[in-house]
C-alpha cells in the first residue's frame, strides 16, 4: 500500500460516521429517552386549544346558556347592588361564543383584588338566572400539565418543560437532517408492512405538519427562555424583572390613546347601574373589533366610582394580540380610550408574535381547528416513532429474550400512548357522574385521573404489553362510545335539565365534543384490526421461525 493510499484511508477513518448517521443516533437518543414526556406535552397541549370549550362541556348546568345581542344586565345590576353594595370592586366577565356565561366577581371592602380571590357567581346571560356551580379543575390541570407537568412545583415544572422542549427541538432538527428524501416521504405509505408502515406514518405526520412543529416547539422554548437563562435580563436590568416586563407593556401590553367614535355618548350614571352597564355594552360593542370581554367597576356606589372596560383580544400578533380599553369617571365621562401599540423593538415584536402563535388565545374557529389537527399529527408522529423503535429491536432478536430496556419501552408505550387518553376519559366520566354539589369533587376528579393511570400501569405489567395494547384499545373505544351516548341521552334527564332530546338543543361546541368521542371510539375499533390477538401473534412468530429455519437448511 502506497503512502497516498494510507493517507486517504486515515482521512476517511478520521471523518467519523458522517452527518446523517451521527444525527440519526442523536435523533433516536433524544426521541427515545424523552419521547414519552414529548407525547404527554403534545397531547395535553393539543387539548389545551379547546380549554374554554372543554370547561363548558364539563359544566352541564351551563349548557343551556347562550350568547344574546345584549346580556341581561338587569339581573347583574340587581345581584351586585343587593349582595355587593359595599364591595371595593366588581368584575363582570361577559359571554362570548366560546364560553357563553356571564361571570360576576366582587371583592369585599378591604380585600385586596387577586386572581383567585373574591366571591363569584355565574348567571345565564339570556335569562339572568344563576347557574349552579360545579366545582372542577380537570381542564385547568390538563392545561397545567402541558407547560409545567401537573404535580410539580411551578418553577421546577416550568424549568423541566423548558429543558425538555430544547431536547424536542434537537430531535426535530436531527429528524429533518436524516431524511434524504423528505418530500418524497410525504407521498409514501406502505400499509400492512409492519415496521415499514410505522416508519412511513412517522415520516408522513412529521413532514405534513413540519412548519407547525417548528413554530410551536420553538415558540414554546421562547416562553421559558428567560427562566432557563435569566442572566441577560439580570445584567441589562440590574435584576429588575418588572422593568423588563414593562418594556413590552406588562400583562396587558403597550397602549396608546386614540380618538373614539364621535357617536360615543356619556354614560347615564344617574339612571342606575342597569342603564349604565347596558349603555357601555351597546356603545362599545361597536368600538371593539371582536366585542367586549369585561367590565370592571371600582368603588361602586361612591363618589370615586369609575368604570374600566376591556375588549376581546385582537388579531395583531406583533403587539401581543392585546385588547382595547376605555375608562369612565363617576359622572360617566370618557377619560381614556386606548388601543394596543406595537413595541418599537423588533425583537420584542417578534417575541410577541411567536408567543401568541403558541398560545392561540386570539384564534378563530378555523385556525383553532387547524392547530388542533397539527397537534394530533404531532402526537401520532411521536407515538409511531416510539413504536417503531421497539419493533425494530424486536425484529433483531426475534428468537431471544428481549433486552430489559426494550421491555421497559414496551410498557411505557402502552401506558403513555393509550393509557393517558384512557385516564383522562375516566376523569371526564367522573366529572359528569359525581354529584354537582358534592364537597371535594374537584380533588376527587383529579384523583380518578391519577389513580386510573396507575392502575393501567399495573395492568400492563400484569398482562404484558403485547396483550395490553389490544385490551387498552378496546377499553378506550368502549369508554368513549358510552360517554358520548350517555351525554346525548341520559345526562340532562339525570340532572333534571331536560329530556332525552335536550342534547340536540345544546351549544354546537358541546355537541362537537361528544361527536369527537364517537370518532375516538370508531378509530379505536379500526385500530383493533391492526393489532393481532395473542394467538395470532404466536402463530405469526412460529411461521417466521419456520421460514427462517427452512432458509438455513436450504443454504
Amino acid at each position: 500500500m502506497t503512502i497516498k493510499d494510507c493517507t486517504k484511508k486515515h482521512i476517511i477513518n478520521a471523518r467519523g460516521p458522517g452527518v446523517r448517521k451521527a444525527n440519526s443516533w442523536l435523533h433516536t437518543l433524544t426521541g427515545l429517552f424523552f419521547g414519552w414526556i414529548f407525547y404527554l406535552i403534545f397531547f395535553t397541549g393539543t387539548l389545551s386549544f379547546y380549554a374554554e370549550e372543554l370547561k363548558l362541556w364539563a359544566w352541564p348546568e351551563a349548557h343551556q346558556a347562550s350568547t344574546t345581542t345584549t346580556p341581561n344586565f338587569k339581573a347583574v345590576a340587581n345581584y351586585l347592588t343587593t349582595h355587593a353594595s359595599g364591595a371595593s370592586e366588581w368584575f363582570i366577565s361577559l359571554p362570548d361564543d366560546r364560553y357563553p356565561v356571564t361571570s360576576l366577581r366582587y371583592f369585599e371592602a378591604g380585600e385586596r383584588p387577586s386572581k383567585f380571590g373574591g366571591k363569584r357567581l355565574s348567571i345565564n346571560p339570556q335569562t339572568g338566572e344563576p347557574i349552579a356551580p360545579r366545582e372542577s379543575r380537570l381542564v385547568s390541570k390538563i392545561v397545567q400539565s402541558h407547560f409545567m407537568l401537573f404535580g410539580l412545583p411551578k418553577g421546577a415544572g416550568l424549568a423541566i418543560v423548558g429543558i425538555i422542549t430544547m431536547v424536542m427541538f434537537i430531535a426535530l432538527i436531527t429528524g429533518v437532517v436524516i431524511h434524504r428524501k423528505i418530500f418524497s416521504d410525504f407521498f409514501t405509505f406502505r400499509p400492512k408492512r409492519g415496521q415499514l408502515s410505522w416508519q412511513d406514518m412517522h415520516n408522513v405526520t412529521g413532514v405534513v405538519a413540519l412548519p407547525y412543529h417548528f413554530v410551536f416547539i420553538f415558540s414554546g422554548l421562547l416562553l421559558t427562555v428567560f427562566l432557563l437563562n435569566p442572566w441577560g435580563v439580570n445584567s441589562a436590568m440590574d435584576g429588575d424583572k418588572r422593568s423588563f416586563r414593562e418594556l413590552s407593556g406588562g400583562k396587558h401590553g403597550l397602549q396608546m390613546q386614540y380618538q373614539p367614535s364621535p357617536a360615543l355618548q356619556q354614560l347615564p350614571v344617574s339612571q342606575g347601574m342597569e342603564a349604565t352597564l347596558t349603555s357601555i355594552y351597546k356603545q362599545l360593542q361597536v368600538e371593539a373589533p371582536n366585542g367586549l370581554s369585561a367590565i370592571m367597576v371600582r368603588q361602586p356606589g361612591t363618589d370615586k366610582q369609575s368604570f374600566l372596560v376591556r375588549g376581546q383580544k385582537e388579531s395583531n400578533l406583533a403587539h401581543g394580540a392585546n385588547a382595547r380599553t376605555w375608562q369612565f369617571d363617576s359622572q360617566g365621562k370618557l377619560t381614556s380610550s386606548a388601543i394596543p401599540k406595537v413595541p418599537q423593538s423588533d425583537i420584542v415584536a417578534f417575541n410577541n408574535i411567536l408567543e401568541q402563535m403558541h398560545q392561540q388565545l386570539h384564534a378563530g374557529p378555523i385556525a383553532r381547528a387547524v392547530y388542533f389537527l397539527g397537534g394530533l399529527l404531532g402526537c401520532i408522529m411521536i407515538a409511531t416513532g416510539l413504536i417503531m423503535w421497539v419493533q425494530k429491536r424486536e425484529k433483531r432478536k426475534r428468537n431471544t429474550q428481549p433486552h430489559r430496556g426494550v421491555v421497559i419501552a414496551q410498557h411505557l408505550n402502552v401506558v403513555t400512548i393509550i393509557g393517558l387518553p384512557i385516564s383522562i376519559l375516566l376523569a371526564m366520566w367522573a366529572n359528569h357522574l359525581l354529584p354537582q354539589s358534592m364537597s371535594g369533587r374537584a380533588p376527587l376528579e383529579l384523583a380518578v385521573w391519577g389513580v386510573s393511570w396507575l392502575v393501567l400501569i399495573a395492568h400492563t405489567a400484569w398482562v404484558k404489553p403485547a396483550n395490553a395494547w389490544r385490551q387498552h384499545t378496546k377499553l378506550l373505544g368502549v369508554l368513549a362510545l358510552l360517554l358520548a351516548v350517555f351525554n346525548m341521552s341520559l345526562l340532562y334527564p339525570m340532572l333534571g335539565l331536560g329530556n332525552v332530546l335536550t342534547w340536540w338543543q345544546m351549544p354546537l361546541i358541546v355537541q362537537l365534543i361528544d361527536v369527537g368521542l364517537l370518532i375516538v371510539a370508531l378509530l379505536s375499533l379500526l385500530a383493533l384490526r391492526y393489532i393481532p390477538a395473542p394467538a395470532k401473534r404466536t402463530q405469526l412468530k412460529q411461521q417466521e421461525a419456520a421460514k427462517l429455519k427452512g432458509e438455513k437448511q436450504h443454504a
